[in-house]
């Protein structure tokens, strides 16, 4: 790909971007040296009229070559690297289909977590196709334990007892055996809780 050069947006007479990812300052007329954020995304210190402010490369390129950024939208690197700042690598998209496509290349925050913070551990059965089609690796479980707790809001304090009996049938569930720890079930978990509660009254009688 021919290298070609445009105005950037909004610098129009100081400073061009090309199609290969590089900046150039037009009083100098030399190319500007980028640095690396946290996050392994190029970064260039634009000057103007006395204000400096540091941009994204990926940025400055979509929208001097695509056009503004849509509402909405961010910018994606279809092949995951974040170095890969070349025109044919980069595209508008929502935050969604960017979330999935770090899952995808495995730069995802949760992507290689076998477990979650609660100990259950992440198998397909337990991240079903509707949670990871928004690109998260959320434990079914413990999602089960909260959206129960939502409902009875006193049980707060036993979330990991519920998850706990969420996670046991799943897993039974995905291998046809019996769920036997039935004592930490979610209605066992309430009338324990009720029982604790009218003892507490008693002995305050």
């Amino acid at each position: 790909m021919k290298e070609e050069w445009k105005p950037i947006p909004g610098y129009e007479g100081y400073y061009e971007v090309s199609n290969h990812g590089r900046v150039r300052g037009l009083k100098r007329g030399r190319v500007l040296k980028s640095r690396v954020n946290h996050g392994g995304y190029h970064l260039v210190q634009l000057h103007k009229e006395g204000k400096k402010k540091h941009k994204r490369i990926h940025r400055l390129m979509l929208e001097a070559f695509v056009g503004p950024c849509p509402e909405g939208m961010e910018c994606l690197h279809i092949d995951g690297d974040p170095a890969n700042n070349r025109l044919d690598n980069l595209r508008w998209a929502s935050p969604s289909d960017n979330n999935l496509d770090t899952v995808k290349h495995g730069r995802h925050n949760n992507a290689n977590k076998t477990h979650c913070p609660r100990g259950h551990e992440l198998t397909p059965e337990n991240i079903p196709n509707w949670i990871k089609k928004v690109g998260r690796r959320q434990c079914l479980a413990c999602y089960r334990g909260y959206d129960y707790i939502r409902g009875h809001p006193e049980l707060a304090d036993r979330i990991q007892d519920l998850a706990d009996q969420y996670y046991a049938k799943i897993m039974a569930e995905a291998t046809d055996a019996p769920v036997i720890v039935r004592s930490r079930d979610a209605r066992g978990i309430m009338d324990r809780h009720r029982a604790e509660q009218n003892k507490e009254r008693n002995e305050q009688q």
